[in-house]
């Protein structure tokens, strides 16, 4: 990866400049404009993503027995269409001035954070890979200021462009990659407000398994050790698209986080997801390996 910003210029690196400029142009058609064209790039993604297809499949088999094939087909087709409208609304979220989407935002919950910030204790966001995650970003970071955990991408264009135009919207607020521990205990002992993503799979050295969706799931062991070592309030942050046109900005309690107990609180923050997930199951990256780690004695899905 480039250690300069002049490397990012190099030649190797002009398709994904193209790729980025176009859908910077993109983002001069009308919002709903580019919602729509989103909706057909996921078509076409179902189409020749197979390995993504696989997965999503795989997920929305284990996760949702109760459907039939059809159903399951047909959320699997939302799925990825909702895929494809996420990438236009990460391009927004990137590229269009913020006060374009503004009046796009509703906020709920935001009293629970002030709350916590009024009793001196930091706060512990606890989002997930919805797909509407830059967006929300984008819209929640006019309300609040706060840092954001983030993974550096492989591609050192995605990751310059993702973390310039997240910088954006943070006022006041700091991006910090997720294997920058110092720099997320730093936050929490600022008392500031920190979004931290519990859903991927870290591998089972690092986590703990509890049901997600009926299935056994690896749920990472940070936040309880985060929550334990800084007194921080952990609540949950979740985000989705309505049929309006709006986005729903929403932040609440976690039942049954305790902040001491890895097992209890997994089983917590999987049943919370699941609970906002059934909302709009569309609307959630089942593109992600959520069941690579096993526990012992059972079989890999992938």
């Amino acid at each position: 990866m480039p250690s300069t910003t002049d490397n990012l210029y190099h030649p190797r690196y002009w398709p994904s400049w193209l790729a980025a400029g176009f859908l910077k142009l993109l983002t001069l058609l009308p919002f709903s404009w580019q919602l729509l064209l989103g909706r057909l790039i996921g078509r076409l993604f179902l189409l020749v993503g197979r390995r993504r297809r696989h997965i999503a499949e795989v997920n929305l088999r284990l996760c949702f027995p109760e459907l039939s094939a059809d159903q399951r087909h047909d959320l699997l087709r939302r799925t990825f269409e909702s895929q494809g409208m996420g990438l236009m609304e990460t391009s927004a979220a990137w590229f269009m001035p913020p006060n374009r989407l503004l009046p796009l935002a509703e906020l709920s919950g935001a009293d629970l954070i002030e709350q916590a910030q009024a009793e001196g204790k930091p706060v512990l966001l606890l989002g997930a890979h919805y797909t509407t995650l830059d967006i929300a970003g984008t819209l929640f970071g006019h309300f609040v200021a706060f840092d954001v955990i983030y993974r550096r991408q492989k591609n050192p264009i995605i990751n310059h462009l993702m973390t310039r135009g997240r910088q954006r919207y943070l006022s006041g607020g700091r991006s910090i990659a997720q294997d920058d521990m110092r720099g997320v205990y730093r936050s929490l002992a600022e008392k500031r407000v920190l979004w931290y993503p519990p859903d991927q799979d870290y591998g089972a050295r690092h986590s703990v398994f509890a049901p997600f969706f009926g299935v056994p799931a690896a749920v990472i062991k940070a936040p309880t050790r985060m929550a334990a070592k800084t007194g921080a309030e952990v609540l949950g942050c979740w985000y989705y698209r309505t049929e309006e046109g709006k986005y729903q900005l929403c932040i609440g309690r976690i039942d049954g986080f305790t902040g001491s107990d890895f097992e209890a609180d997994a089983g917590a923050i999987n049943r919370h997801l699941e609970g906002v997930i059934r909302k709009h199951p569309e609307q959630y990256m089942w593109v992600h390996r959520r069941f690579k780690s096993r526990p012992p004695g059972m079989e890999k899905v992938y």
